[in-house]
């Protein structure tokens, strides 16, 4: 099947009766999917390219976080990021990245949060902007999909014109 995300305790759907084929494909059935976003094994090489994007951004991340921290006659390294909570006393070696991306590289805390957290627990804080007009207001009436997206959603108003309009290719 797709290959899983790491933390993820979900399994991709497997085929009945396990007649595949050497794509593990059960023959007349739909191909196998990702739990995520619906990659199957046709174009799991977008997958795979989603996750080394992922961990070529968390690694510049963790880089910066290495060299602002290190001192100046040190070469920086993943290793030397503290992660205690950050403190007045700890400001200097606690410094803060904000990173930008889409949201499809940090929703539910996967892709580039995923890979931080492995970087020797670097702590994140995911916020999504999210339409108003696919949530309400009000928790107990998010939609499930919303739940756990992000630490925080900024819901913005639905009715300004987008910039650009995407659907996402899959």
């Amino acid at each position: 099947g797709a290959p899983a995300r790491t933390g993820d305790t979900r399994t991709p759907p497997q085929s009945p009766g396990g007649k595949d084929d050497a794509e593990g494909n059960t023959p007349g059935a739909a191909p196998r999917e990702c739990p995520y976003i619906g990659l199957n094994q046709a174009n799991s090489h977008m997958l795979d390219a989603q996750c080394l994007w992922d961990a070529a951004m968390a690694h510049s991340v963790v880089e910066t976080l290495a060299r602002l921290r290190a001192p100046t006659s040190t070469p920086p390294t993943p290793q030397s990021l503290p992660t205690e909570p950050r403190s007045v006393e700890n400001d200097k070696k606690s410094p803060l990245v904000l990173h930008v991306c889409g949201k499809f590289h940090c929703e539910h805390h996967l892709g580039i949060p995923e890979r931080l957290h492995e970087s020797n627990g670097v702590r994140t804080l995911v916020v999504a902007c999210v339409p108003s007009a696919k949530v309400h207001m009000a928790a107990d009436k998010l939609p499930e999909a919303a739940k756990g997206m992000a630490d925080f959603l900024v819901l913005t108003d639905a009715t300004v014109p987008r910039s650009f309009d995407v659907t996402h290719p899959i």
